[in-house]
């Protein structure tokens, strides 16, 4: 598998199909966290947090702050480790 980044999304590639995705958007040096995306086939697998850490590693490298506005990030927001760059009041 392949993590792709884009202008807005973090990609995983399989034989060049997409397996999985997070979409976010970047507003005033915040990230929001659309959506995380995985094909149930390759669910169960620690894809979409490895999404997430992308995503997280690419805020922390830029200085964001992230609102996780999809249930899996903010559900993954809520259990901790992500202190540094939750924007969440």
């Amino acid at each position: 598998m392949k993590l792709e980044h884009s202008e807005d999304k973090f990609s995983l590639m399989k034989d060049n199909e997409m397996i999985g995705f997070l979409q976010y958007g970047i507003v005033d040096q915040t990230m929001y966290v659309n959506g995380i995306v995985v094909d149930p086939e390759y669910r169960g697998q620690g894809l979409a947090s490895d999404l997430l850490k992308a995503g997280v590693e690419f805020a922390r490298e830029n200085k964001y702050k992230i609102i996780p506005r999809c249930s899996y990030a903010a559900s993954a927001f809520d259990r901790g480790g992500y202190e540094d760059v939750d924007a969440r009041e």
